[in-house]
């Protein structure tokens, strides 16, 4: 089993001003996707393929500019929820919530 992709949802307006995707301070390619049925917008670190213990203490970044750079503004109805992708099987999970309201509720790295 290998972490492929890491998703994380945002508002639909913060789609295209997600920048700096890095992983272990390593650039990488930006992702986005829209889900108009949820009116929401997500970005994602894809073909990640780490081992669980290289995932466990991997570090990821991103920079949100403009409007977005606030966290209430980025965030889906005061939530940032994260999924994780498994090369092996099409679904997610798990799922997780890293800010509820205004307070973090998990860290990623």
């Amino acid at each position: 089993m290998t972490m492929d992709k890491l998703e994380v949802l945002v508002a639909p307006g913060c789609r295209f001003k997600i920048t700096k995707l890095k992983v272990n301070g390593t650039a990488r390619a930006t992702s986005t996707s829209h889900y108009p049925q949820f009116n929401a917008a997500s970005f994602k670190w894809t073909s990640l393929g780490l081992t669980p213990a290289e995932a466990s203490s991997a570090t990821f970044c991103f920079t949100a500019v403009g409007s977005c750079a606030d966290l209430s503004s980025l965030s889906l109805q005061g939530r940032l929820q994260a999924s994780i992708f498994d090369a092996s099987r099409t679904e997610c999970c798990p799922t997780f919530t890293l800010l509820d309201g205004r307070r973090r509720r998990a860290r990623l790295s």
